[in-house]
């Protein structure tokens, strides 16, 4: 059984949060009054990037950081080599959802009866 705030795939609904409370009211200004609109933030990260005694992973997340909030992330690119089975029929699309004595039936609802369609 699904919780109400999600759908049958499990994923939550439009509009809905999985976070219900959300984030803080007023978190984002407290931050940036507490670091001067985020200037300190930047400064330490320059200081770790800057720093020749730092190690060279920690340099690199430093001006990951930098990068990505100054010039915004890099876009993501996945390439797919995805196949269609066309050759799938509709009632074979029947049968994988719905009872076996039912496909016959609903093939000729949506379909009509092989002599309408001649």
């Amino acid at each position: 059984m699904t919780p109400g705030n999600r759908g049958v795939s499990g994923r939550f609904l439009p509009g809905v949060s999985g976070n219900l409370s959300g984030r803080p009211k007023g978190f984002a200004a407290l931050i940036r009054e507490e670091t001067r609109e985020g200037a300190e933030l930047v400064a330490y990260m320059l200081a770790v990037l800057r720093h020749p005694k730092q190690p060279t992973a920690l340099r690199m997340a430093a001006a990951q950081w930098l990068a990505d909030r100054g010039f915004g992330r890099a876009v993501n690119v996945v390439e797919a080599d995805i196949t269609v089975d066309a050759q799938v029929t509709h009632r074979e699309l029947l049968r994988a959802h719905v009872e076996e004595a039912d496909v016959e039936r609903l093939t000729r609802a949506l379909l009509g009866s092989d002599e309408e369609r001649s």
